[in-house]
């Protein structure tokens, strides 16, 4: 039995890359207050992409480019992504979906990312209602963030469900490796795609099937 279903905000609500496509933008609007060419800089990303994680590709970015930048600048840049997050909307279906769950257990958010940011985000798609049972991984700390399993562990007990009924819908690697490391449930079972958005009903009909709901 599953009493807490909680959803990532990247790659289950929006695609990873629209995120990181976001955090990229932020970074350009930010070194643009400085002089430097947000075309230029986003060209050279673009040359970087097989480098995983935004903070990481564009630190690397702004060395290769050998921009005289200071690492107090380049520190700042990085901390101003935190508050990038894209803007598509959540259709009518995966609502739908969302009200379904949450007719008959807990329903929440977990991710990593700026709370400010991230509750103005559920905010604008009208998922403020679940906000109780959200929570953003930096509000726990550095101590907290994924693939430590400290925030989900320290979840379940906020939501007083035990681990192994509670259920992560997870779209990055780190935050399915957290959960699984808490005792927690993992859905789907291999990471879904960058590109596309998880169909939600096709949770809900896992979960009745592994209840034996008909």
């Amino acid at each position: 039995m599953l009493d807490a279903v909680i959803l990532g905000v990247s790659g289950v609500l929006v695609p990873s890359a629209a995120f990181g496509q976001a955090a990229l933008e932020q970074a350009a609007s930010r070194l643009a207050r400085h002089g430097v060419s947000p075309a230029r800089f986003l060209d050279a990303v673009r040359s970087r992409q097989a480098l995983h994680g935004s903070k990481a590709l564009i630190a690397r970015t702004l060395n290769d480019m050998q921009l005289h930048i200071s690492p107090a600048l380049i520190r700042q840049v990085i901390v101003a992504v935190r508050e990038a997050v894209p803007n598509p909307s959540v259709d009518v279906w995966t609502l739908d979906a969302l009200r379904d769950l949450s007719a008959r257990r807990t329903v929440g958010f977990f991710d990593r990312g700026s709370p400010a940011a991230l509750d103005a985000c559920l905010a604008r798609w009208g998922l403020s209602g679940f906000k109780p049972s959200s929570l953003w991984a930096e509000e726990l700390g550095a101590a907290a963030s994924p693939p430590r399993p400290l925030a989900f562990r320290w979840l379940s007990r906020r939501l007083e469900v035990p681990p192994n009924q509670c259920l992560h819908v997870a779209g990055t690697r780190d935050s399915r490796e957290a959960a699984r490391r808490a005792g927690w449930q993992v859905w789907p079972q291999r990471p879904p795609s960058e590109t596309a958005m998880l169909d939600l009903w096709q949770l809900v009909d896992w979960i009745d099937g592994a209840e034996g709901v008909a």
